[in-house]
């Protein structure tokens, strides 16, 4: 059993199949993955990727798992037969929950939402023991014993909270696709402790900025990046390629939103000293992977706020911090909401037949930096 990718029928946008090849006397037959990669993304027996990665190594042992329980019948099946008596158990009418997780996490697009639903599945499994879950055994009795559970091995209420909303959106997709009718959340209520949005003061952000933090100076250069530009998250901010005509425009990983937002002097001057080659900033030109880079610079950033007295400051404080002063300086909720790519406070409707301005976003951006610049 090994896992391989068929570059010989590349798609329109040249990914192509991830399979698990079943091999018996001289034969094979293949079991595709519900996902499709590019050729230099895979390492020759795995795809790179950590998510498909994990997911290829799990359906491999538990298909491992469950070819030991035939015993010495497995020497007398051939390659199509295994093939058909593994994969009868996930035809779409019998499909457990656990691999409808599994097929949903591999449809979303941004990696922290995959590993959401991956770290969803992983608790579902801890908590039963096995793979062997089927959407109606999941009713409101279980969901308050894996509650239980969950709580008993020491996961916070919003924690808990990101799995069960996992969980409720991939019954209601089932739903949608007639797998089940089976829907426990009518009772359910999922909790959430309220949090309190971390930023700087005005007087935090001025000593943050003038301060000098040695060879760290870096990591709070990428701060005030981030602030400069509305709060833009740290892995988009390390994607930029460029600025063109003047202007910082992106699609967000998080939510696929599209920004377009002036570039100020203030983010120009950094931008001048932190010079790209084959991105905007050489942050992304030093380190290739942006989680290496990300955890690295944490710790930096996390020296700089010791320094100042603000210990748990992480670059997501940029984001609340640009919401907070716009809101002390006068900035209507709307144009926060609109600059923080939200839709208006008023009816979604009404918002529908609203042409975003987005000058209005550079002229609210424009009040933030004149007020920390004072």
């Amino acid at each position: 059993m090994s896992v391989i990718i068929d570059s010989s029928r590349p798609m329109k946008d040249g990914r192509c199949a991830v399979k698990l090849r079943i091999s018996q006397k001289g034969r094979y037959s293949d079991i595709p993955f519900d996902f499709s990669i590019f050729p230099d993304e895979f390492d020759g027996r795995l795809p790179k990727d950590a998510v498909y990665r994990r997911i290829a190594e799990d359906r491999m042992a538990e298909f491992r798992v469950r070819l030991l329980g035939l015993g010495s019948k497995v020497e007398l099946m051939s390659a199509v037969q295994i093939r058909d008596w593994l994969t009868e158990r996930r035809s779409s009418g019998n499909m457990l929950l656990p691999d409808a997780i599994r097929t949903y996490a591999l449809r979303c697009r941004a990696d922290k939402t995959k590993e959401s639903y991956i770290y969803t599945r992983d608790k579902v499994i801890q908590f039963i023991g096995s793979e062997a879950l089927r959407f109606e055994d999941a009713d409101y009795k279980w969901l308050m014993a894996f509650d239980r559970f969950m709580q008993r091995a020491g996961i916070g209420t919003n924690s808990r909270s990101i799995v069960f909303r996992c969980l409720r959106a991939v019954f209601n997709d089932a739903i949608d696709n007639d797998l089940t009718d089976a829907y426990p959340f009518r009772k359910f209520k999922i909790k959430n402790e309220h949090k309190v949005k971390e930023h700087l003061s005005v007087e935090q952000f001025r000593i943050l900025r003038d301060e000098d933090f040695g060879h760290d100076n870096d990591a709070r250069d990428f701060f005030l990046l981030s602030f400069y530009a509305v709060g833009i998250n740290p892995i988009d901010l390390y994607g930029l390629d460029g600025l063109p005509g003047g202007r910082i425009r992106y699609i967000r990983r998080k939510t696929s939103r599209f920004y377009d937002i002036g570039v100020q002097p203030e983010f120009a001057d950094i931008c001048a000293r932190f010079k790209g080659t084959d991105h905007l900033l050489n942050f992304a030109d030093k380190y290739h992977n942006y989680d290496t880079f990300i955890n690295f610079y944490r710790k930096k950033l996390r020296r700089v706020g010791q320094s100042i007295c603000v210990p748990d400051i992480t670059f997501y404080w940029a984001r609340y911090s640009w919401a907070t002063l716009a809101y002390e300086v006068g900035v209507s909720r709307d144009s926060i909401s609109q600059a923080l790519g939200h839709a208006f406070s008023g009816p979604a409707v009404t918002s529908a037949y609203i042409d975003y301005d987005y000058k209005k976003v550079d002229e609210a951006n424009r009040r933030v930096l004149d007020y920390v610049k004072q």
